[in-house]
């Protein structure tokens, strides 16, 4: 939860996941991964440092312990081929934004 408060959200008391559901973590880097496009944007060097370096941890302590085997399971499991993109996709937990800084 600490990242999340980090950057000001919250979960509600009823009717939601858990904060480490998958679905939940996702959506999280969805919003870090917007709040970087504003900085972009933005031209703000502090404020995408800052949320490069959220994502490059949240990756690192939360996806990045999982990742490849949900990517795996999806595969396995999908009978109409849904998710076979995953593996391609998948790849996206082999990435490390910290050799990629686009604010020096």
């Amino acid at each position: 939860m600490g990242f999340y408060h980090a950057f000001g959200l919250t979960t509600r008391d009823v009717e939601r996941e858990r904060a480490d559901h998958v679905s939940c973590e996702l959506e999280f880097l969805d919003f870090l991964s917007r709040k970087e496009a504003l900085a972009v944007e933005s031209n703000d060097a502090l404020l995408g440092s800052e949320t490069q370096k959220a994502l490059r941890l949240f990756l690192r302590d939360h996806l990045s312990r999982f990742g490849f085997a949900f990517a795996r399971l999806l595969r396995e499991n999908d009978e109409e081929w849904v998710y076979r993109k995953v593996e391609v996709d998948g790849r996206i937990f082999k990435y490390d934004p910290a050799k990629e800084n686009k604010y020096d």
